[in-house]
């Protein structure tokens, strides 16, 4: 067996403990709210402001994410610089009802992911890291930061989030937890869209951390190189 199969065969595995134990964790979770309700995020980040009024998910996507609360909101600073934001929130996650991956439902409608990687964002707190994707359709490019955010902590890796959200189940019975992502143009200079994004990005995790449940023992800040 090669290491790729190799890999991926632990990658199952891995999958199956943590689907078997999340299972387990809905017997004794309880739901924790938030602070305030997401519409609470300022309208002002810094530079950045909001320019319309917030959005909702169409029903089938609510439907088929079934969050506790979520927010679709658009920020922009100055004339240029543009950043959509999407976060659902879950005040109790069990199979069937939790946080799924942005490479599940973003690719569509003609959308591939040409790059993924790991970027860090700095700012109060911080660094943080976070992930982000390049779609592209055609002549068309968008650049896509998101990350899980929670219980206290700020994580890039969906296994990570997952394997902390079985230790705070067991030990505090929360299981509670966000999905947060920042779209934008990648055009005409990705460089810039990308450093546009991290600097609303830093402005946002914070933000966001004052509005969702506190964590039970880890303040957030840690950075999650994983």
């Amino acid at each position: 067996m090669n290491k790729r199969r190799q890999g991926a065969l632990w990658l199952a595995v891995g999958l199956m403990f943590l689907t078997a134990a999340l299972a387990g964790l809905a017997v004794q979770a309880r739901p924790t709210p938030t602070r305030a309700p997401l519409s609470a995020l300022p309208q002002r980040l810094g530079p950045w402001l909001a320019t319309a009024g917030d959005q909702r998910l169409d029903q089938a996507a609510l439907a088929l994410l079934n969050p506790s609360q979520h927010l679709l909101r658009s920020y922009a600073r100055g004339q240029d610089d543009f950043c959509a934001v999407f976060v659902a929130f879950f005040d109790s996650q069990r199979e069937g009802r939790m946080i799924h991956s942005p490479l599940h439902c973003l690719p569509g409608e003609g959308w591939v992911v040409s790059r993924r990687e790991r970027v860090r964002v700095d700012g109060p707190g911080g660094p943080w890291t976070v992930n982000h994707l390049i779609l592209t359709r055609g002549l068309d490019e968008l650049s896509v930061l998101y990350w899980y955010q929670g219980r206290g902590r700020v994580a890039a890796s969906e296994y990570v989030d997952r394997a902390r959200l079985i230790w705070d189940g067991l030990r505090h019975g929360r299981s509670d937890g966000a999905l947060a992502r920042v779209i934008s143009l990648n055009q005409p200079a990705p460089a810039a869209a990308l450093a546009m994004q991290k600097a609303f990005a830093a402005r946002l995790i914070p933000a966001l951390a004052a509005i969702l449940p506190a964590g039970p023992d880890q303040p957030i800040g840690e950075g999650d190189g994983l």
